[in-house]
């Protein structure tokens, strides 16, 4: 509508409600749900225009683009490409060529380079209009984004509209379950109230009495559009056809040929493209524009033209007769394949011109399933790419070679349904040995995802027929069989007989090219494949050696692979370097991947390394870094979601960081209800080990039950995995936390029962010296007990794992001051020193604990680790004013997860045991230090 904005008060200011956090600081969001003509993008451009933000970024969706990703979002990441931070790389995946041997793009790195670039801006507002014909990874890109301002307390406001719709609600429902009911307003418009709509008619034509205004507004049915036009226009009916001719009369040629143009294309065109499609001069351009204009059915700003409203377009299109409508769409398809190159978006728009002129679409689906970007598609681009396919076929056409990319791109969605399907009917039709080898392969991996387990040795079987003497993809095969056997079957042994085999025939074939780099690419995947699979049987049997010669040969191998597969390749290494006691490199590996997929935003792989080096940095004692870099993990993880190998050690790792970071009830919580969640037995195990160790050492006898079933549980998944390793770690953690909760011969047992070699993890052979000695200690023979402890002791000192060495130390501590209490004292006192030093908060609690039962005073003012940082000062005068850590969030602009790192932090460093001792450390430390005063909460 033109001139001063009138009406929808109520609406205007519940957004503006929204824009200015009237419910405090942080993200919130509006979505406008309305009827055509009810006035919701004039509604969100007011909202905008008055609102008091440094950044904005404008949406929308349009009806020609639903099928083109990231369409609606295209302005919105262009503007981020030129941001400061960030944005070089936003920019460069957008382009995104990739070398030799990298995967297509992924859309999780485009979704966390764009939340980095965000992430750089204060104060930001996006708008998001027409949502309803918003393409799905658009609106998905709007989720990811507000989740993660959310949860890290930035400045965000989102604002967003579009008509009742399906896809409407699913994203106001996905909003909802992100941010807090206070933040998340839902706006329904109806018509305009009687007041207003006659307010409105007598602000568009103020000679107009109340009386008329009124009727107006009645025949309008509360519409502002319909009150709008009938002023306007003087059309006696509310039908926008009757409109589109009324305002067209007496005009050009050219203005009739613009207007159907601009209602085929479906979007905003600029006028130089209006000047390419019809072959027209500028000036002639302008004047066809001019006359849209002049008339109210197009609106120019910017270098574009479009229509003035969607009813105006809808209307216009439905008067394009079905023949020019034909001869439109083909002529913007080839304009746009002209154009487009490699640009997946212009490719999928061009796509859908085709379709609507008529054309065949075989050669430019196949563009579209080969492109680097094809990935960004998703199950909706997928789903249209396979009728394609089904049509192309149907029409007597050859579809073999697009069949095979869309099982490809099937596979790598990880769509595992539609990816059998798919390569399973790509083996059926070939000819071709060695591609239906290669298919067969991929759909047995496809069923195995499944856990359809005999339909995937069918698979293979037929795989293996057909692939001959092609020594790579046999490689592949078995490697795939072997994997089975391992993972699905729990057939340990068979499978590592296998992998070795497997791994043997690999080395062979590399020996005879002389080496990684006389492998032809085929031969180079089996080999990969090969060595993958033979670290991992290796580890399932506890072989060290094998596991971590197989995982170093398997870096070198996926150098030819690309970048993405060699990080992914250092990542097994630092798992293998950790079973092998060599903390000092898996530190180094996990640190340069973590830093590197940062740099370069590779999310899954982030995720993966986040968690070895956190867990690295956890073994050296350094919790305040090991602690940031798993929070920043586990975030990222919640953003990315449920990925390979991501979801349970995230969990796990963050459950013990709480743990040791004196939240104990929390993490032990968490371990549990992660152990009721879990499907697969492997992690399963894991998950009760650890509750059953922390409940032991942190609560002694009174948890015997507790330790006991959570042992019970998880023995019944170690026999359902069948897997030695895991058997192994159960038996290690049972001779542990048995022997704390006073359950001696079941620990003795267990202990008997543990390999000899302690090979299992990495500071197995520590965990069986420790055992030991607290099983002496209960048999009474203190000496002996004090013996096995000290060389355990000893041997995590000589390995580097710092926090082995300081729980060893409270044990020892214990049974010394049995022989000589000054003795355990000392030890004890030490403990809790370094333990307060190292942030270790859980350590230093339990070795003061032991100290006050031999009679210690243990506490005393100005204990702390070090001194507090500017942002530390400013936590914890929050904290001692008695704000919440969700209130210092918001008030911080910082994420809860940042703020729970934070504030463990600064207790370890004031030696406070809980928030109200914190509060008299800060008095204490503003009285004692006047040069520095306390900041007072953010202005």
């Amino acid at each position: 509508m033109e001139g001063a904005f009138v009406g929808r008060a109520r609406e205007l200011d519940a957004l503006a409600a929204t824009i200015e956090r009237r419910g405090g600081p942080g993200t919130a969001a509006s979505i406008v749900v309305g009827a055509p003509g009810t006035g919701k993008s004039r509604l969100l451009a007011e909202a905008a225009a008055r609102a008091r933000v440094k950044h904005r970024f404008w949406m929308a969706g349009y009806e020609a683009e639903r099928h083109a990703p990231l369409a609606a979002a295209g302005g919105l990441l262009r503007a981020l490409g030129r941001t400061a931070v960030g944005g070089d790389l936003l920019a460069d995946l957008l382009d995104h060529a990739p070398a030799d041997g990298d995967s297509a793009l992924d859309p999780l790195r485009v979704l966390e380079a764009a939340n980095r670039s965000l992430a750089a801006l204060p104060s930001v507002l996006i708008v998001f209009d027409d949502v309803h014909w918003a393409d799905p990874l658009s609106v998905t890109l709007c989720h990811y984004l507000v989740r993660a301002a959310h949860e890290d307390g930035r400045a965000l406001t989102f604002l967003a509209a579009g008509r009742p719709s399906h896809a409407l609600s699913e994203f106001a429902s996905s909003l909802g379950h992100v941010l807090p009911a206070a933040s998340l307003t839902v706006l329904e418009l109806g018509e305009l109230q009687r007041e207003e709509g006659i307010r409105l008619a007598r602000t568009l034509a103020p000679s107009l009495g109340d009386a008329a205004a009124e009727r107006i507004w009645q025949r309008a049915a509360g519409s502002p559009f319909w009150i709008q036009e009938l002023l306007r226009s003087g059309i006696e009916e509310l039908e926008a056809g009757r409109l589109v001719t009324a305002r067209l009369g007496g005009a050009s040629m050219d203005a009739g040929m613009l207007l159907a143009l601009l209602a085929v294309a479906a979007r905003p065109l600029a006028l130089a493209e209006v000047a390419k499609l019809e072959g027209w001069p500028s000036d002639r351009v302008g004047q066809a524009t001019k006359e849209l204009v002049d008339r109210g059915i197009a609106v120019a700003a910017a270098g574009t033209v479009q229509f003035a409203h969607d009813l105006i377009r809808a209307a216009a299109e439905s008067q394009v007769s079905d023949e020019t409508r034909r001869a439109l769409h083909r002529r913007l398809a080839g304009w746009l394949e002209a154009e487009a190159g490699a640009d997946l978006q212009l490719l999928a728009r061009a796509l859908e011109h085709r379709m609507a002129g008529g054309l065949a679409v075989l050669d430019l689906a196949h563009r579209i399933a080969a492109s680097p970007k094809r990935r960004l598609l998703g199950s909706q681009g997928l789903q249209l790419l396979e009728r394609l396919a089904d049509a192309s076929r149907d029409a007597g056409e050859a579809t073999l070679d697009l069949d095979e990319k869309v099982a490809a791109l099937s596979a790598e969605l990880g769509d595992h349904h539609r990816a059998l399907a798919n390569f399973s009917r790509v083996a059926e039709f070939t000819v071709e040995p060695s591609r239906r080898a290669r298919s067969l392969l991929a759909a047995a991996r496809a069923a195995a995802a499944l856990r359809r387990i005999d339909l995937a040795h069918d698979l293979l079987d037929r795989a293996r027929r057909s692939a001959e003497s092609d020594e790579g993809l046999l490689l592949e095969i078995d490697a795939q069989r072997a994997s089975i056997r391992l993972w699905l079957e729990a057939r340990t042994p068979e499978g590592r007989t296998l992998g070795r085999e497997v791994a043997a025939r690999a080395r062979e074939l590399k020996r005879r090219a002389g080496g990684i780099e006389g492998l032809e690419a085929k031969q180079l995947a089996g080999v990969v494949e090969a060595l993958r699979i033979d670290s991992e049987s290796a580890m399932q049997l506890g072989e060290m050696d094998a596991m971590l010669v197989a995982a170093e040969e398997l870096v070198d191998a996926s150098r030819g692979l690309g970048e993405e597969a060699w990080l992914a390749s250092r990542v097994t290494l630092a798992d293998a370097l950790e079973q092998s006691r060599r903390l000092g490199e898996m530190h180094d590996h996990a640190r340069a991947v973590w830093d590197e997929a940062r740099r370069r935003v590779l999310p899954s792989l982030a995720a993966d390394a986040g968690f070895y080096l956190a867990w690295a940095l956890m073994h050296v004692g350094r919790m305040a870094e090991a602690e940031g870099v798993a929070l920043e993990a586990a975030e990222l993880v919640g953003r990315i979601g449920d990925i390979p190998r991501g979801r349970h050690r995230m969990a796990l790792l963050t459950s013990v960081m709480a743990i040791l970071r004196g939240r104990w009830q929390e993490g032990v919580v968490e371990l549990a209800r992660e152990a009721e969640a879990e499907p697969n037995p492997h992690p399963r195990i894991i998950f009760h080990c650890e509750r059953a160790k922390w409940l032991a050492r942190i609560r002694g006898e009174a948890s015997g039950d507790e330790v006991f079933g959570a042992l019970t549980e998880a023995r019944a998944c170690a026999d359902a995995a069948g897997c030695p390793r895991c058997l192994g770690e159960l038996r290690l953690a049972q001779s542990e936390a048995l022997a704390r909760v006073g359950r001696t011969d079941e620990a003795r047992r267990a202990l008997a029962e543990c390999e000899p070699d302690g090979r299992w993890i990495a500071a197995a052979s520590i965990v069986r010296r420790r055992a030991n000695g607290l099983i002496r200690a209960l048999e009474g023979d203190q000496r002996g007990a004090a013996t096995s402890l000290e060389e355990a002791r000893a041997e995590a000192e000589f390995g580097g794992f710092v926090l082995e060495e300081m729980w060893t130390r409270v044990d020892l501590g214990v049974v010394r001051a049995r022989l000589d209490r000054d003795a355990g004292i000392e030890v004890l006192r030490g403990v809790a020193a370094d333990a307060n030093r190292f942030g270790v908060v859980a350590l230093r609690q339990l070795a003061q604990a032991s100290l006050r039962r031999l009679g210690v005073r243990t506490w005393r003012r100005g204990v702390g680790g070090g001194a507090l940082t500017h942002r530390e000062r400013e936590l914890a005068y929050l904290v001692a004013v008695g704000k919440s850590n969700p209130e210092i969030a918001q008030a911080m602009f910082l994420s809860r997860k940042t703020v729970e790192r934070h504030v463990s932090n600064i207790l370890a460093k004031l030696g406070a045991r809980n928030r109200t001792e914190l509060a008299g450390r800060v008095a204490e430390l503003a009285a004692r230090e006047p040069g520095i005063e306390m900041a007072g909460p953010p202005r």
